[in-house]
């Protein structure tokens, strides 16, 4: 369908119809590039096949809607962007970025550079 992106069609895939389909957006890259501890440029659109390939490793056949849906959730909650309530986080044990103490450093994510109209 035009418009509906991969998270979108593994969401409603994984939520309404049960199927084990990855729903990646933001907040599943961060949780996973610091439980993973994946240090791929999150600002490149390749790196999300990455992170895809993790869910579809990791997830739950046979909830696959509250895998996806937690996933959103931690992100959105407890493993925030910057400085992540790691000591709230119930997959702490599981965090290689937490046991690394490298936790703030992910997930990557490089900004280009703005060019003014006069720069070369």
């Amino acid at each position: 369908m035009k418009g509906v992106g991969p998270y979108t069609a593994g969401a409603i895939l994984s939520i309404a119809y049960g199927k084990p389909e990855p729903a990646v957006d933001g907040n599943v890259m961060r949780v996973l590039s610091r439980i993973l501890m994946i240090y791929e440029d999150i600002a490149k659109p390749k790196t999300r096949k990455t992170f895809e390939a993790a869910v579809r490793k990791l997830i739950d056949h046979e909830h696959t809607s509250a895998f996806n849906q937690a996933l959103m959730e931690l992100g959105a909650l407890i493993c925030t962007p910057g400085k992540p309530a790691c000591l709230l986080c119930p997959v702490q044990s599981h965090c290689l970025a937490f046991e690394a103490g490298v936790q703030s450093e992910l997930p990557v994510k490089i900004q280009k550079k703005k060019r003014g109209m006069y720069q070369l």
